[in-house]
C-alpha cells in the first residue's frame, strides 16, 4: 500500500505483524536467506523430533529423521526432484522410505538422501515462488523475531504472503 512506499520497511513490517497473527506451529516458515532458513529448520527439527530419532548428517546440516519428518528435494538425483516436498514414512536400517507431495512412494539410501534432501520447516521465499501452501504460513524477515534483514523487501512480503491460501493463515514474526 501507499504507506509502505513512503515509510520505512521496519514500520511497514510492524504494521504487517499487527495484522497477520495466525497462531500456533506454522506449516512452513518463509525466509529471505539460507542462514535463517537453516536456523529455523534445525531449531524446529530438534524441538519436534522424538527421542531416538535417526541422525543424518546432510550437506545442509544435521537432520533428525523420524516418521513424518518434512523434507524437500534440494537437487535432482536418485529419484528426488528439486523443490518437491517429501515426508518420511519409515526408516529401515540404512534405507529411507518417503512419499512425495502426490503420495508417490520413494525408497532411497541414507547415503544418497544426505546429498539431495533438506528439512522443510523453513524455506526461502524464492524456493516457494508460484506454489500455494495449505495451512499456516509464517514470514520470517530477519535473523530473529522482530528483526528485518536489510535484504528483505516489500517484494518478499508480497511473494511470501501470496503463498498462503487466506489472510487468516498468515503470520509475520
Amino acid at each position: 500500500n501507499m504507506l509502505c512506499r513512503t515509510e520505512s520497511l521496519e514500520h511497514c513490517m510492524a504494521q504487517a505483524r499487527s495484522q497477520f497473527k495466525c497462531e500456533g506451529e506454522p506449516d512452513i516458515s518463509l525466509c529471505c536467506d539460507n542462514l535463517r532458513r537453516k536456523q529455523i529448520n534445525e531449531e524446529t527439527n530438534r524441538r519436534l523430533a522424538p527421542e531416538g530419532a535417526k541422525v543424518l548428517e546432510s550437506s545442509d546440516g544435521t537432520i533428525l529423521l523420524y516418521k513424518g519428518t518434512p523434507l524437500v528435494g534440494c537437487r535432482i538425483a536418485h529419484g528426488i526432484l528439486n523443490a518437491v516436498w517429501y515426508e518420511v514414512t519409515a526408516l529401515e536400517g540404512e534405507t529411507l522410505h518417503l512419499i512425495d507431495d502426490k503420495n508417490t512412494p520413494i525408497v532411497i539410501s541414507l547415503e544418497k538422501a544426505k546429498r539431495c534432501l533438506q528439512l522443510r520447516y523453513a524455506l526461502t521465499v524464492h524456493k516457494r515462488q508460484s506454489k500455494t501452501i495449505d495451512g499456516h504460513v509464517r514470514l520470517c524477515p530477519g535473523r530473529a523475531p522482530g528483526h528485518v534483514s536489510r535484504h528483505w523487501t516489500i517484494r518478499h512480503i508480497l511473494v511470501g504472503a501470496s503463498r498462503a491460501t487466506s489472510i487468516s493463515n498468515l503470520s509475520i514474526i
